[in-house]
């Protein structure tokens, strides 16, 4: 073994090893970034991943029913299948979080390296991992890739999956590949509708254009008698995924926004914008370090992934678009799936909205790839001093990543440090259940090595209330306990509100210097955190509207005409309640308004969004009105308005809503 390795080592062109050397290099330092950077970088959106397997362990079901999923999406063949064995194995939950990264990191590099080989027949690996891995270095996309492994597991599933198929279509894939690409590709399927437009939908135009192109055949019939396997290979075991993610979609409960609606933009001047919010996003992924200086780390790192971004998402792609006849026909099934993924990928952002920069980041991914063999197979392949001068640049645009991803290291011991005394202040205190808003809470369950179990909430100026989104919500339900409650420098402004709700503390404290993620920002930014405890669940005094069937008086905003009490609100002429703004989902609903002359009630649902939802009332009585509600699509901030135009006092108490 050792000698065929010295054997291949010896055979490598100097070139190979030079990009070899590179590759190790960035290997190791995405090593060392995760172990040390990575560490102070784990907040609410990978933290969730941790708490999504304490829920799988405390109800002792790989679906638990009480978790509530996020974006439509079921992560477990995304992040959790991963993260299960360091979860179990090892105490420090922050370096299980980056061990379970890892561990995605190197099956994507396995199954590069593979398609590389089987598919390219060449070693194009070598500057395609350095370039997506070290080179696409914005925040979001470095995060998504590096620390929380989101889109990197995708890419591992895009790249088998695609490998499989293509021996699968050459008739060179035994019967094991064959069982493993229809499993692999259903429990893939399993995760959610998004899975379609990376894998089902260009895989299936794939095989037709394949078609068309290796038959010359004018006969139908003869077309789909050649190509009818490789369509049932894509389509069963893509159906049975699917049709498993709607099984399971029974049971189990998603937080789903109108940013998840696939609607068209309103106007063509939207569709513009969008169009170039996308473009903006290509080279928001590689990152873009304003404010440094020209001559500094961040400030060369800056003019290198500019010029990166430039040549391998747009300009590379393209030229090897004209070039593409000139390929063989294993390279050509891979850029045939590439295009057609890509403008998939891009139209879906561009005509749906989704705006956000890490939404193409698989697109990115693919261009990386048809960039990486295209400059390896056109360029590289030639001892000429364009390639020697293409590899120079090549190295030196990594070291210089490198060398900026690594300086996002310094003092990250300091600020782990800090993070990890926090959530064990408060465990120390004998606390073991509190809320926060989303970006104070859940990271506080991994730096506390899960001494703690948190549920996001929402403080603003009318209430307070619960952020029911990847989370257990039995969290929510009273464990008559003590409880603590996670305060910053914004929400303690409205610590009237809270006083008003929980009444006095029990004990409080400030702690100084918190680092805490900016979701605006995308850094760690110290906080004057404010930590509260009370000797019993405030989740009883919680506002969660709809979710739990009660919209109490204490949910609503009321104009002060009249009188507001814990149990009602007495509305006097010209009184005006509404609320309570938190989301509904897409159902049919009976909506019982209940108290004292509310049949003397204006009525309204929604005024923002009539094409969302219809209603109508079926009964009125002086203790109740029941409306009949069509939520035709969710949304987000739902609310009832209710006016009392009488001279008679009308007593709201509750609302109830039972989904039919």
């Amino acid at each position: 073994m050792l000698k065929t390795i010295k054997a291949k080592i010896r055979n490598t062109s100097p070139m190979e090893k030079d990009l070899g050397l590179v590759f190790v290099i960035s290997f190791i330092s995405i090593i060392i970034s995760m172990f040390t950077f990575g560490l102070t970088f784990i907040h609410s959106d990978n933290a969730v991943e941790i708490s999504a397997i304490r829920a799988i362990v405390k109800h002792k079901d790989i679906f638990p029913e009480q978790w509530i999923y996020g974006n439509g999406d079921i992560n477990l063949m995304r992040i959790q299948i991963f993260l299960m064995l360091p979860y179990f194995l090892i105490g420090n939950l922050p370096v299980a979080r980056m061990i379970g990264t890892l561990l995605i990191i190197i099956f994507a590099s396995i199954a590069i390296i593979n398609m590389c080989k089987r598919i390219f027949k060449d070693n194009s690996w070598l500057l395609a991992i350095p370039l997506f891995s070290v080179v696409v270095s914005g925040v979001n996309a470095r995060d998504v890739i590096i620390y929380s492994g989101m889109y990197t597991s995708t890419i591992l599933w895009i790249t088998l999956l695609l490998t499989l198929f293509f021996e699968i279509r050459q008739e060179s894939a035994n019967i094991k590949k064959k069982v493993a690409f229809c499993i692999i590709e259903a429990l893939v399927l399993s995760g959610g509708l998004r899975w379609a437009a990376e894998i089902t939908l260009p895989f299936l135009l794939l095989v037709f254009i394949d078609g068309l192109a290796k038959y010359n055949d004018k006969s139908v019939a003869n077309f789909f008698k050649n190509i009818y396997k490789n369509l049932l290979y894509i389509l069963i075991p893509s159906v049975i995924g699917f049709g498993f993610f709607k099984v399971l979609g029974r049971k189990l409960t998603f937080f789903v926004s109108q940013s998840n609606d696939l609607v068209l933009p309103d106007t063509l001047e939207k569709l513009g914008k969008n169009f170039l919010t996308v473009f903006k996003n290509f080279y928001l992924c590689f990152g873009y370090f304003g404010g440094s200086s020209i001559a500094s780390i961040k400030g060369l790192a800056t003019l290198v992934v500019f010029v990166a971004c430039t040549l391998i998402c747009f300009i590379l792609p393209i030229s090897q678009l004209i070039a593409i006849k000139r390929e063989n026909e294993s390279v050509r099934f891979f850029l045939i799936y590439a295009y057609l993924h890509n403008v998939i990928l891009l139209v879906i952002a561009i005509f749906t909205t989704k705006l956000n920069d890490y939404h193409i980041i698989t697109v990115i991914f693919v261009d990386v790839l048809i960039s990486a063999r295209y400059v390896y197979a056109y360029f590289l392949n030639k001892k000429t001093m364009i390639s020697a001068g293409i590899a120079a640049s090549f190295v030196l645009g990594v070291i210089v990543c490198v060398c900026s991803m690594l300086e996002d290291s310094i003092g990250w011991h300091k600020i782990y440090q800090r993070q990890r005394e926090f959530a064990n202040t408060i465990a120390e205190k004998g606390l073991e259940k509190g809320y926060g808003s989303f970006w104070n809470a859940y990271a506080n369950e991994v730096y506390s090595d899960g001494k703690l179990r948190l549920g996001a909430i929402v403080v603003d100026e009318y209430n307070i209330a619960t952020y029911e989104c990847l989370v257990d919500k039995t969290v929510y339900e009273d464990d008559d306990c003590k409880t603590f409650l996670i305060l910053d420098e914004n929400e303690n402004q409205e610590y009237g509100l809270i006083e008003y709700y929980f009444e006095k503390p029990i004990d409080d404290w400030f702690e100084e210097d918190v680092p805490v993620f900016n979701q605006r920002t995308k850094k760690m930014e110290n906080h004057r955190l404010h930590v509260l405890v009370y000797d019993y669940d405030i989740c009883i005094r919680f506002n969660n509207g709809v979710f739990d069937g009660v919209v109490k008086p204490t949910e609503m905003v009321f104009n002060s005409e009249g009188e507001k009490t814990w149990e009602y609100i007495l509305m006097d002429n010209g009184g005006l309640v509404h609320g309570p703004y938190t989301p509904i989902y897409k159902g049919k609903y009976t909506v019982t308004i209940q108290g004292t002359n509310v049949d003397n009630l204006d009525i309204d649902f929604s005024t923002g969004f009539k094409d969302a939802l219809s209603y109508k009332v079926i009964d009125k009585t002086d203790n109740g009105v029941v409306v009949s509600l069509d939520v035709k699509k969710s949304v987000d901030d739902f609310d009832v308005v209710l006016e009392n135009n009488t001279n008679d006092e009308i007593i709201l108490k509750n609302m109830l809503f039972v989904k039919n």
